[in-house]
């Protein structure tokens, strides 16, 4: 049944960024934040603001029901931009080691 919800929870994501307007960034933010919430796990999940390449990030942590999974990264305009952890534990965004390099602006969503 998780699984179901996960794979719901992605096609509503891929729908989103679709629809996502790049002069409203906070509008395209609470719509992955309302979709985020209904694949993510009962706890542990998290959207995190960084400033990374100057820019503004955010990090979607399912949370730890997820085994293996890895933080998606999205640029202001909801694009992914990359996944870092997880099973293959990449770090790398841009060129960039993500975790070395980004700065923590807030958390944004968490259960």
């Amino acid at each position: 049944m998780k699984n179901t919800k996960t794979v719901l929870a992605m096609l509503a994501i891929i729908i989103a960024i679709g629809s996502c307007k790049k002069k409203d960034d906070s509008l395209c933010i609470e719509n992955r934040i309302n979709i985020f919430e209904l694949g993510a796990c009962e706890t542990g999940a998290t959207i995190k603001q960084y400033t990374f390449q100057n820019e503004t990030v955010y990090a979607l942590y399912l949370g730890s029901c997820i085994n293996d999974g890895s933080d998606e990264i999205l640029d202001a305009d909801c694009t992914t931009i990359g996944f870092v952890g997880g099973f293959g534990g990449g770090s790398d965004i841009n060129g960039d080691n993500f975790y070395d390099n980004a700065v923590l602006t807030e958390t944004i969503w968490s259960n």
